[in-house]
């Protein structure tokens, strides 16, 4: 596992980078090396640390308005192994990647400049147990100086569904909880998400799991905001992807998951009315 990226890190630079110990107590992280390379990575992008709380990072870009819509991308960062380990061998990843990998994706768009302003990005801790990294994100955007309410929260994850099939699984689809006429998102019920998906151009032929297993979605949905979980499709080794024999992922799954990222917070903010730049 390398210890540093180089100064331009491509994906698997960063995929190798940040399988890194990252674990908390449900209070505060007792392993953070991630933590520390994705801080030391960021110094140098587009976004910047704009909160940095007991159970989560969060990071917004200098040009971000908040008197206009904003999507909120939650990737968590806890894990659940002993061992870490990553390594790319042709096209297929192998190493301890819940969560790194969609870690490394978002961080590739942050440091590329592909994210919109208007798209506010959280690293959380405690999703392994109660989410509670998602809730003190939530607490923050409402309690500071400017009361913020994500229009949507893309959640990040790693799924056992469609390893063979499709680069990204959409997963824990929940909209209009909470949400007067849906909020400026427009999604008034989860039918709503379900045909703006595959609305959009490239994303005609999504696979789509309306309930799947638990994950930050559902606590994001508990402070009714729109949200669903925007999953890239691993292979558990032995059966539990939280075994410290690791996953597999394909290489080419991972950059086409990166690209629609971008691609459906792009889509969705422009659903919203806001244009492809800030300025």
């Amino acid at each position: 596992m390398k210890t540093s990226p180089p100064l331009s890190p491509g994906l698997p630079d960063l995929v190798h980078h940040l399988t890194a110990p990252c674990a908390d107590n449900g209070r505060e992280f007792t392993a953070a090396e991630r933590i520390s390379r994705i801080k030391s990575l960021h110094q140098r992008a587009g976004h910047q640390l704009s909160a940095e709380l007991p159970l989560a990072l969060v990071y917004r870009h200098p040009q971000f308005n908040p008197g206009k819509p904003a999507v909120l991308v939650s990737s968590h960062i806890d894990s659940l192994y002993t061992r870490y380990h990553s390594r790319l061998d042709g096209q297929t990843f192998l190493g301890t990647y819940d969560n790194s990998i969609t870690n490394a994706a978002v961080a590739h768009l942050i440091l590329t400049g592909t994210l919109h302003p208007q798209v506010l990005v959280a690293f959380t801790g405690d999703e392994e147990r109660g989410s509670r990294g998602a809730s003190q994100v939530v607490e923050h955007l409402s309690n500071g100086n400017e009361t913020l309410r994500p229009e949507l929260v893309v959640v990040l994850d790693v799924t056992e569904e469609a390893y063979d099939s499709h680069p990204v699984s959409f997963e824990n689809l929940f909209a209009g909880d909470g949400n007067e006429g849906g909020g400026a998102f427009g999604m008034k019920h989860r039918d709503d998400l379900l045909s703006f998906i595959p609305s959009i151009p490239g994303m005609e032929d999504s696979h789509i799991v309306p309930r799947g297993e638990a994950d930050e979605s559902w606590q994001y949905a508990s402070h009714d905001l729109n949200c669903l979980a925007l999953c890239l499709p691993i292979q558990t080794i032995t059966g539990n992807m939280h075994d410290d024999e690791g996953v597999h992922a394909k290489l080419r799954s991972l950059e086409a998951y990166t690209e629609i990222v971008g691609l459906f917070t792009n889509a969705a903010l422009g659903h919203m009315g806001v244009p492809p730049s800030c300025g």
